[in-house]
């Protein structure tokens, strides 16, 4: 309370307790509750027309829609299987490159079908981050899952589509009885163009708009 200035002009506050909040033990609670003890003052009046302060707010429980721990095992499991089965048949084609049959199959279009199959299979792991992780890590996480899914079905196509070129090429030079020779610089063509064609799209998605990490509804993104 402040006082009238005095004869210097001074002005002095002085505190005077209109309220406290003081505990006491209701006959109906099993727990010691709290209110307002004023003095020389009509009571506090609450909402629910009693001088009882209302009871806190349970605390808030969020419902975060993550991938379930099973899903999450079951697509890392067979994720690793084929990323595993993939890196086995590299080194055992690279080991039987010698082979009759492995040079005849030509063993630089099984590593590209290797190579392929092993970058799908670990795009796996990027989808499968989610939080508690840090959001610009998941926002790595998304982009880079889709590079990963574009460049190793690129890979393995342009390897299935030289292959069958080649074939085709052949076939149709046998059917005027003339040799041809396919060389293994004219295939690769098509995968240095279908590869350069993905790494164009997707430089230019990943620098103007890129993915990012958003937890919701599954059909909520419908």
């Amino acid at each position: 309370v402040a006082t009238q200035p005095d004869t210097e002009g001074m002005v002095r506050f002085s505190s005077v307790e209109t309220a406290s909040f003081e505990g006491y033990v209701d006959g109906n609670q099993t727990a010691t509750s709290r209110r307002w003890i004023t003095e020389d003052r009509p009571s506090f009046i609450y909402s629910d027309g009693t001088t009882f302060p209302p009871r806190d707010l349970p605390p808030t429980e969020e419902k975060l829609n993550l991938v379930g721990t099973g899903i999450l095992a079951a697509s890392l499991v067979l994720a690793g299987l084929t990323m595993f089965a993939s890196l086995i048949w590299l080194v055992w084609a690279a080991a039987h490159r010698k082979n009759k049959v492995i040079k005849r199959a030509q063993p630089e279009f099984l590593y590209m079908l290797c190579v392929g199959t092993f970058a799908m299979a670990s795009s796996v792991i990027f989808m499968s981050m989610q939080e508690p992780l840090n959001e610009r890590l998941l926002d790595m996480a998304c982009m880079s899952s889709v590079w990963l899914i574009s460049i190793g079905f690129t890979v393995s196509f342009s390897a299935l589509f030289s292959k069958t070129q080649r074939i085709n090429q052949i076939f149709i030079a046998s059917q005027s009885f003339r040799r041809v020779q396919v060389k293994k610089r004219d295939v690769l063509k098509v995968f240095l163009v279908l590869a350069s064609a993905n790494i164009a799209i997707l430089t230019t998605w990943t620098i103007v708009s890129p993915l990012r990490y958003k937890r919701g509804d599954f059909l909520s993104f419908y």
